[in-house]
C-alpha cells in the first residue's frame, strides 16, 4: 500500500480552502485546511509533520510571510508550494525568497498540480527518478561545486559540465527539465551552445549565468529561448529563485 501523504492547506478563503482540500482528498492525499498563521499553526506543526504545505496568497503578505517563517522555524526542509493568481508572481518571487519552495499559478490544470505536488513530496523524501532534473554548465569548478551542492541538497538531481562538448550528447541521452548555462565558455559562446541545446530539445528551460551585466546580451538569450539570466556573483537564494521561476513557466 503506498503511504498516505499529509497535506496542510493554509488558506483564509472558504471557497478555495474546499476547492482545494477536495482536490488533495481526491487524488489521494490526507488534506487539513487551516486559516491560522500565528500561535495555532506553530502549535499544529509542533504537534503533527505535514508532508506538504500549501500557502494560498489570499491573506494579506504579513500574515502570509508571517506563517512560513513560523513553518521553517519548525522545519527547514519541508515544501512549502504557494498558491499564486497569474498576476501575483512578483509576490510569488517574495515568497520563495524567504523560504518557499516554489509556486503554482492557480489557473494550471488541476492535473498539473496534482502531479506537480507529488513531485515536491517525492523530492523532499528523496524518491525522485535517478533522471537528471538538471544540468550545470560552466567552466568554473568552484561554482560548479557550489551550486550543485546547494540544488542536491534542495532535491534535485543535477549533472555537472565543465566541457561543453559533452553537454548536446548528454542531452540527447538524458533530457533533462532545465541548464544552467555559463555565457563565457572556452570553446564556444554560450548564446551558440542556447540554440545548440534548443534545436537538440526546445523544451528544455536555460538559464543563462554570466560575470558581467550586459543587457544586450541578455536580450539576445532571451529573444533565443532563454528562460532567465542571472548575473555573477550570485547568491544561492538567487539561483533558487530563478530555477523555480523558470521550472514553472
Amino acid at each position: 500500500m503506498v503511504p498516505e501523504t499529509n497535506a496542510l492547506v493554509i488558506c483564509k478563503d472558504p471557497e478555495a480552502s474546499d476547492f482545494f482540500n477536495k482536490l488533495l482528498v481526491e487524488n489521494g492525499f490526507k488534506s487539513r485546511v487551516s486559516s491560522d498563521t500565528g500561535d495555532e499553526l506553530l502549535a499544529f506543526l509542533k504537534d503533527n509533520k505535514p508532508d506538504l504545505v500549501l500557502l494560498n496568497t489570499d491573506m494579506s503578505q504579513e500574515e502570509g510571510f508571517r506563517a512560513l517563517k513560523i513553518i521553517r522555524s519548525v522545519d527547514q526542509l519541508l515544501p512549502v508550494v504557494v498558491l499564486a493568481n497569474e498576476e501575483e508572481r512578483s509576490i510569488a518571487d517574495k515568497y520563495l525568497e524567504i523560504g518557499a519552495t516554489a509556486y503554482i499559478i492557480k489557473s494550471a490544470a488541476q492535473s498539473d498540480i496534482v502531479k506537480y505536488l507529488r513531485r515536491e513530496v517525492d523530492k523532499s523524501k528523496g524518491e525522485i527518478s535517478d533522471k537528471a532534473d538538471i544540468f550545470i554548465v560552466d567552466d568554473d569548478a568552484e561554482i560548479i561545486s557550489m551550486v550543485k551542492d546547494f540544488l542536491s541538497k534542495s532535491g534535485y538531481a543535477c549533472t555537472a559540465f565543465e566541457d561543453s562538448k559533452k553537454l548536446i550528447p548528454a542531452i540527447k541521452s538524458s533530457s533533462p527539465r532545465l541548464i544552467l548555462l555559463d555565457i563565457v565558455m572556452p570553446d564556444i559562446d554560450g548564446i551558440q551552445l542556447l540554440e545548440m541545446i534548443k534545436e537538440a530539445d526546445e523544451n528544455i528551460k536555460v538559464v543563462m549565468m554570466s560575470g558581467v551585466a550586459d543587457n544586450e546580451t541578455c536580450i539576445s538569450a532571451v529573444k533565443k529561448g532563454a528562460s532567465g539570466y542571472i548575473t555573477k556573483p550570485f547568491s544561492l537564494q538567487q539561483i533558487k529563485v530563478a530555477v523555480a521561476t523558470a521550472l514553472l513557466r
